[in-house]
């Protein structure tokens, strides 16, 4: 016997092949689909997004981006919700721009403001011409 890691199990050496799989017929299928619209709504029957373009079914996670899009887990490489906020590849690299023209900004030395020329103070004798007005 050896060890098969991908079964998590002990096998014979001359174990039988695996059973086949069996491809759901086309009734089944559709009943399948018509259960699914019925357990989402309306609304969502019709929604394709996520990058493969694909309808909404299994594990889905949303972006926090502001692009308001849902993935399938597979689709993203992850297995469960992340902790904390996901962001997809495109709001990643919109965050990544602006964190870029934002340091580049703070770089950039600023030219300082010109002052203007102080205003004069008033003299004793400016004072007693506005008197006599």
């Amino acid at each position: 016997a050896t060890w098969d890691g991908a079964r998590g199990e002990w096998v014979r050496a001359a174990s039988p092949p695996p059973d086949p799989v069996v491809e759901a017929e086309p009734a089944a299928a559709d009943e399948e689909l018509t259960e699914w619209r019925a357990a989402v709504g309306d609304e969502w029957a019709d929604w394709r997004g996520c990058i493969c373009n694909g309808p909404y079914h299994g594990s889905m996670v949303g972006c926090d981006g502001g692009c308001d899009n849902w993935f399938h887990f597979a689709c993203v490489g992850i297995t469960r919700l992340p902790r904390g906020e996901f962001y997809c590849e495109e709001c990643k690299a919109r965050r990544e721009a602006k964190r870029r023209r934002l340091e580049a900004a703070a770089s950039t030395p600023r030219p300082k403001p010109k002052r203007s020329a102080p205003t004069p103070r008033p003299t004793p004798d400016d004072r007693r011409r506005a008197r006599t007005k």
